[in-house]
């Protein structure tokens, strides 16, 4: 059956949504369906993935001022575990991009949980947005969450234009073949219990953060994270936390040091983001 993506106008389109919501992350975690209405109506965009009568998918998003500019901000996006990796993401995300466009906003703001890969992949490659901030906890914790279970909420914030032309808080672009060459720096996460993980999609925990480079060279640096997150807080919470920790330490480092997370390699061993200096 087709696909649709349709705009969100009534409140029982949203009651849809919420209840779309409510099956990925749990009932405590979606906006009221008055809410999305609203935003719906006046400035936001509110869509709705449907297949044939069936609702497989969502997302919401609403005006917001960041840096200084009036945004749209992406706050849910969420689609039914039997539909993912069918695109659907990516429709949802065109169709926001071109309606923002259409209404003005120079670009769209949302969050994504630095250690789920798989989002990091999507967002800086797919849709080419940039890292411009690191938010800790930025939602609190809250046992109840389906995703989260309990994990600080630790986000990345990423900006994407909605048209080509670049927009003052995004980061630019990635690196080029020639960074590699001239060596990387790799930002190693502490993490523990080695032997116990190799069953988790072969992480790779490493050892201890070690110096960042010198204000002398502009080479790029890595930073390696779990290939399955969600694996690894559904196996070992306390590792979950070792993660969310570790991580937390070397991505504030390096925002204060001026790099930014500009590209992810991805292979079934790991997954490594490249930090690149930008001022």
């Amino acid at each position: 059956m087709a696909i649709l993506i349709q705009r969100v106008e009534t409140v029982e389109e949203a009651v849809l949504c919420r209840k779309l919501a409510a099956q990925v992350w749990g009932e405590g975690a979606p906006c009221a369906p008055a809410q999305m209405v609203v935003h719906a109506r006046y400035g936001g965009v509110v869509l709705l993935a449907m297949e044939d009568t069936k609702p497989i998918g969502f997302l919401f998003s609403f005006p917001a001022s960041y840096r200084g500019d009036f945004v749209l901000w992406s706050h849910e996006t969420a689609i039914l575990p039997e539909y993912l990796h069918r695109g659907i993401g990516t429709m949802l995300k065109m169709t926001q991009q071109q309606l923002a466009f259409e209404m003005g906003y120079p670009a769209i703001v949302w969050t994504f949980d630095p250690l789920i890969s798989r989002n990091a992949y999507f967002n800086l490659h797919k849709l080419g947005a940039s890292v411009v901030e690191y938010s800790v906890n930025m939602y609190g914790t809250d046992p109840d969450d389906l995703v989260n279970q309990g994990l600080d909420t630790d986000r990345f914030i990423a900006a994407w234009p909605t048209s080509k032309e670049p927009v003052s808080l995004a980061s630019g672009c990635g690196p080029s073949a020639e960074d590699f060459a001239s060596g990387l720096t790799v930002l190693r996460l502490e993490a523990d219990n080695r032997a116990e993980l190799q069953h988790l999609d072969r992480i790779h925990p490493v050892a201890t953060l070690p110096a960042l480079p010198d204000g002398s060279t502009t080479r790029p640096v890595l930073t390696e994270i779990p290939v399955r997150f969600d694996r690894v807080l559904s196996g070992d919470p306390r590792l979950a936390v070792t993660w969310r920790s570790s991580f937390r330490q070397a991505a504030e480092r390096l925002f204060a040091a001026g790099y930014v997370p500009q590209r992810m390699l991805r292979s079934p061993e790991r997954s490594t983001y490249i930090w690149t200096k930008t001022r």
